[in-house]
């Protein structure tokens, strides 16, 4: 296992553990989120600096909000926005104790999610759908970051 990690940002004497995790089902997304929590308690202890190295869990949630080749369908642009919407349910539901078991150095978690979709009354009705939302650690100075494509 090593410090070898899904990617590894070093900058400036830093060093960011990022673990990726794809699960298939809605359910599964809470046993993923702690196991790449246990992958990157495991990558801090085997760290030699401790101060200068933190971690970050990615998750997609395509396939456990959008199972199969299923098309997210809507009736106009502004209903993709709902794709936020899934995400920030889907870490009230299934990260609710993140922040109580948080280690400093895990700073966040970050989901995405990408889906082809259809607009019934767009301009252009075919198209893909794309969101990504950062939820930080409690401690840090912002909450919650989002990214529409």
């Amino acid at each position: 296992m090593g410090q070898q990690a899904d990617l590894l940002v070093d900058h400036a004497g830093a060093r960011l553990y990022i673990e990726c995790k794809r699960p298939l089902y809605e359910h599964s997304i809470r046993r993923n989120i702690e196991k790449a929590r246990v992958q990157l308690r495991q990558r801090f202890n085997a760290e030699r600096q401790l101060n200068s190295v933190g971690g970050l869990v990615a998750i997609s949630v395509s396939k456990a909000v959008n199972p199969g080749s299923n098309v997210f369908i809507v009736d106009e642009a502004d209903g993709l926005k709902r794709l936020g919407n899934d995400v920030a349910r889907i870490h009230q539901q299934y990260c609710g104790d993140y922040n109580s078991q948080i280690d400093p150095k895990l700073i966040g978690i970050l989901y995405q999610i990408y889906t082809p979709a259809f607009v019934r009354n767009g301009k252009h009705p075919l198209t893909a759908a794309s969101q990504i939302e950062i939820f930080l650690a409690r401690w840090q100075p912002a909450n919650r970051l989002s990214a529409h494509g």
